[in-house]
């Protein structure tokens, strides 16, 4: 009996060790680790310079769906006082922590995309993602236009309330290894989130679906403020050339 007893608690150990990543101390850093292994389970995201818009949208709105159905209280086990109770409070605590900030996070991320997608449907489809983002910086390659070069983060505001850990790692991006199809940081989605707030992207979030038909993008343009559209339709005018024209009328329509 006591061999099975220390069996067990060592399967307690390993296991919880397996799931360390959830209770790192770096919020940050969990989501680097997090993100990593996105391109595991979404094909298209290997492949950086193709995937289109709506494609990395489903791919959000599905890990979105994975940490909202989450509960940290079944991640770390225990039996027979190994770990010991407070141990594992502190790493079930920690790891609520981590996965609150991700669903923000996560969720802000959804809507910026979700923004690029009612753009892109409005002008003519979907579209590669590079074609209204730019193209991601490569080693040993000539610097090219992006977003990151025309958005700015929203000033934050008295009476806008926002999580400022979600907030500083969007303006600041995630810390751990690049990946491949994606900035670390998020200039979009830091300057959506400062500007709406939490209530604010909550209301947005209403019309980030997936797929997207133009009346669902006129939803979600509507539903943000106009100044908003016009402050992110502007660069992507200048980085999608060949969408130049109705994003041109988008911005004239959104202009006051």
């Amino acid at each position: 009996e006591v061999d099975v007893a220390m069996a067990v608690q060592d399967s307690c150990e390993i296991a919880n060790r397996d799931l360390r990543n959830f209770a790192q101390a770096s919020c940050a850093t969990f989501l680097s680790n997090t993100w990593n292994l996105m391109h595991e389970s979404n094909i298209d995201l290997r492949h950086t310079t193709v995937y289109s818009i709506s494609y990395f949208a489903v791919a959000l709105k599905k890990m979105c769906g994975f940490f909202q159905f989450l509960d940290a209280t079944t991640l770390y086990a225990s039996f027979k006082g190994v770990p010991s109770q407070r141990d594992v409070d502190l790493l079930t605590k920690k790891a609520q922590d981590n996965i609150d900030i991700a669903c923000r996070y996560l969720q802000a991320k959804l809507l910026s995309i979700s923004v690029l997608s009612a753009l892109a449907e409005l002008t003519g489809g979907d579209a590669p993602i590079a074609l209204f983002l730019g193209d991601l910086p490569e080693k040993n390659h000539p610097v090219s236009p992006g977003i990151e070069d025309f958005i700015q983060p929203a000033k934050l505001c008295a009476n806008v309330v926002v999580n400022d850990k979600v907030y500083r790692i969007l303006e600041h991006g995630r810390e751990g290894g690049d990946t491949k199809f994606d900035l670390q940081n998020s200039p979009l989605a830091a300057y959506l989130y400062g500007m709406l707030g939490e209530a604010g992207m909550d209301k947005c979030l209403e019309y980030a679906v997936c797929p997207m038909t133009p009346e669902d993008a006129k939803k979600l343009l509507d539903s943000l403020p106009r100044e908003a559209v016009v402050y992110i339709a502007k660069p992507c005018a200048i980085l999608a050339e060949s969408r130049k024209a109705g994003l041109k009328a988008i911005i004239e329509e959104y202009s006051d």
